[in-house]
């Protein structure tokens, strides 16, 4: 009978050790696969099968992974343009240090060109501001999130970001050609309902990457004139007059 007894307990023994060994096994078949906490496009195996891999982390990379969808888009705004954005913000403005903590809930959007666009067609949403401005450029980082669920965007990629900074204003788009200069003044020649040649006092805006200039009127406009139904002269502004009468010319399309 103890016999029996002694018997019964070995092997319950053995099989307590044989499940052991099963939970063993389960656990390097576990940890011989790797899972990724995050979604994205992953590179080149640098490890292939048969390689040794230490547990010291001695060894290189098994591969990167870069996020895809929403992709970050980096970028650095230098430390005059971070301050008037700051100033613009709200009726009184807001400290630069609150408006680098709070970008993620302000929201504020920016847009962006892919290498070799002429229009900034892409949009994105601020994110990040880094906490501190970089004394050897003078420049802070960002960064913001761009909606890529279509895969339009690769990591690594070069961008031309343009993000507003003042308030938003109407104002008119000219060619930087048509800009003509008397003194300290600034003007463009325009061609009023009678197709005669007018002269109008413009205040200069932003250059735009296409070499178009926003200009304002530097007057009150005339009765019943509207600045977005000027027609600028473009073309052959030395042969035009003021108070002359011309035949235009009109792009086609244009009504």
């Amino acid at each position: 009978m103890e016999k029996a007894e002694a018997d019964a307990k070995a092997l319950d023994a053995s099989i307590s050790g044989a499940k052991n060994e099963i939970a063993r096994a389960q656990l390097d078949l576990e940890y011989s696969r790797i899972t990724a906490d995050t979604d994205g496009r992953i590179s080149k195996a640098e490890l292939s099968e048969g390689n040794l891999v230490n547990a010291g982390g001695s060894d290189p990379l098994l591969t990167t992974i870069v996020s895809i969808d929403p992709i970050r888009l980096y970028f650095n705004v230098d430390e005059r343009s971070l301050q008037r954005y700051a100033k613009n913000l709200g009726d009184t403005g807001r400290k630069l240090s609150d408006v680098l903590s709070a970008l993620k809930d302000v929201k504020s959007e920016f847009t962006f060109a892919l290498d070799g666009e002429t229009e900034f067609t892409h949009k994105g949403t601020l994110s990040f501001g880094d906490n501190r401005i970089d004394p050897t450029t003078g420049t802070i980082q960002v960064y913001g999130l761009v909606d890529n669920k279509y895969g339009a965007f690769v990591p690594g990629a070069r961008v031309r970001v343009r993000l507003p900074i003042g308030k938003s204003y109407q104002a008119l788009l000219v060619p930087e050609t048509a800009i003509l200069a008397d003194q300290d003044k600034r003007y463009v020649l325009i061609v009023d309902d009678k197709n005669t040649v007018r002269r109008r006092d413009v205040t200069l805006g932003r250059l735009t990457g296409e070499g178009m200039r926003a200009v304002l009127p530097a007057d009150k406009p005339a009765a019943n004139e509207k600045v977005e139904n000027w027609w600028v002269i473009v073309d052959n502004l030395q042969r035009v007059r003021i108070n002359y009468p011309v035949d235009p010319q009109k792009p086609a399309g244009t009504k």
